[in-house]
């Protein structure tokens, strides 16, 4: 159930519908299950790469992650309706304070 959400989440991330994010949650086990006897496909092909990163890398990038996600949500959160389609940190921010600080004044 974690996994739908979060899924759904990265979807709206990448300003697409909710319903690819559900796409990403049910596809890949699907065609694993169909697949999954054939001695070509591997899940974690590229895990090992995880073991070449140290682990301050790898708890920035989900760190990273984990803010950027809330941050997105805080827009349906506070009911903000005009936001930045902008991802990165700063612009979030700069549009939760200025919606902030007309909140405040009005």
């Amino acid at each position: 159930m974690r996994k739908i959400t979060m899924d759904i989440d990265y979807a709206k991330l990448a300003n697409l519908e909710p319903r690819y994010g559900l796409y990403s949650s049910f596809v890949p086990p699907l065609t694993y299950a169909i697949m999954g006897i054939l001695r070509e496909t591997l899940l974690d092909l590229l895990s090992f790469l995880i073991d070449l990163l140290s682990h301050a890398a790898i708890i920035g990038f989900m760190g990273g992650a984990a803010i950027t996600i809330a941050l997105q949500r805080l827009k349906g959160f506070l009911g903000i309706a005009k936001f930045t389609t902008k991802t990165d940190i700063i612009h979030v921010m700069e549009s939760v304070w200025k919606m902030c600080i007309m909140d405040i004044q009005e």
